[in-house]
């Protein structure tokens, strides 16, 4: 079987690593397949493809649009070329013309939730622009053959709001994370606090991350001299630019440290030093933050919304994100309930213990194409 894999919308972020693990999980699989890659110009999956050189790949423009057109005009007449048998849009869609049945992984989770104002932090200019892309979204998802889903609710909502018929659930990944930290890393958080809360993230805006330095204040009007770790990165933008003046607002500043962007390796120098991790997003569809929570047995508190609890069961405290004094309360319980502390760790554990390594879940995704593959050729999938 002939199968076209579509990475070029993977350019950045944890779309690449997703990518890149199923990479190494197909380095220590056997299989009869042929596999054609499709990779964005310059990305680090471009780079590895390079690098490998042992998979046949094909190069896509960055940009969206441009990679919309070159889609439908070029790939469709390699695909043709090529004789594809099926395609896994890794994630996404591919706008090509094919009679070839198309595989789709979903990870756009505000598509599942419309009762959530996602885009509500932006200008009604851009919020137009991204409510026309998310239109745009939902129609190629209908389109697919089959959609592959990391988070259960968003699959159960898929089929209730797009009449989605062939799914499949299959958890994300475990990646190899760091355990120890190696003599070049010198990590060093510079904090009084004696319990310190660790913000993984850039500065999306659906973290809520500007709600810090208001919990923060509500720390230290309780008296309790609790701190935050944030690996925003120091980049000068607006968003940075407001997260300092929250700080000055909220005269939080010696309770807040602004690392900046950390790389793989400072992972576990940073939840060595980190008492507990916080993510307060309006949605995901998943996040490493709550693997990395779990491996590095380190609690985690998370927004109360329907994603999150689908996702983490026993494995996290949950809070109302909007509400800096119920989010300081937790904080506050967990510092000083070593069982309650214990409980979710121990919890977190266990979850953690149902994911399928790199290895199996990339056996999983090529099993489920060869299946849909077998059924849609018998006339099993509609």
């Amino acid at each position: 079987m002939k199968i076209l894999i579509n990475m070029a919308p993977l350019k950045k972020g944890g779309g690449q690593n997703v990518g890149l693990n199923f990479l190494v999980g197909l380095g220590k699989l056997q299989f009869e397949h042929e596999l054609i890659f499709v990779v964005a110009e310059n990305s680090l999956l471009h780079e590895e493809m390079t690098r490998l050189n042992h998979y046949q790949f094909i190069v896509a423009p960055r940009n969206p649009l441009l990679r919309i057109m070159w889609e439908f005009f070029i790939l469709t007449w390699k695909i043709l070329f090529l004789k594809i048998d099926i395609i896994y849009s890794y994630f996404g869609y591919s706008f090509v013309l094919s009679r070839s049945p198309q595989v789709s992984g979903s990870a756009d989770s505000n598509l599942y939730f419309p009762e959530v104002d996602f885009w509500c932090d932006y200008s009604w200019a851009r919020k137009l622009l991204k409510k026309l892309v998310d239109k745009y979204r939902i129609l190629i998802l209908r389109l697919a053959t089959a959609v592959v889903f990391e988070n259960y609710s968003m699959l159960h909502r898929g089929k209730k709001l797009f009449a989605l018929k062939n799914v499949e659930y299959i958890k994300p990944s475990v990646a190899e994370l760091p355990t120890g930290c190696s003599q070049k890393n010198h990590l060093t958080i510079k904090s009084s606090a004696s319990f310190k809360v660790l913000v993984l993230c850039g500065w999306q805006l659906n973290k809520n991350i500007m709600m810090i330095p208001c919990i923060a204040a509500a720390l230290k009007e309780r008296g309790h001299h609790i701190g935050f770790v944030v690996t925003a990165p120091l980049d000068e933008s607006p968003e940075h630019h407001l997260f300092q003046r929250l700080i000055e607002e909220n005269d939080v500043s010696n309770q807040i440290v602004l690392l900046g962007s950390v790389g793989k390796i400072d992972l576990p120098a940073l939840y060595e030093q980190s008492d507990a991790v916080l993510l307060l997003s309006r949605l995901e569809s998943f996040s490493n933050n709550i693997i990395e929570a779990w491996h590095y047995e380190r609690p985690l508190i998370i927004s109360d919304r329907e994603w999150a609890r689908s996702i983490c069961f026993a494995g996290a405290v949950y809070v109302d994100r909007n509400d800096s004094d119920k989010v300081a309360e937790a904080i506050i319980d967990l510092k000083y309930d070593a069982v309650k502390y214990a409980k979710i760790v121990s919890a977190g554990k266990e979850t953690l213990a149902s994911y399928p390594t790199v290895v199996e879940r990339t056996k999983l995704e090529i099993q489920y194409l060869e299946r849909v593959y077998d059924e849609r050729i018998s006339g099993s999938f509609i």
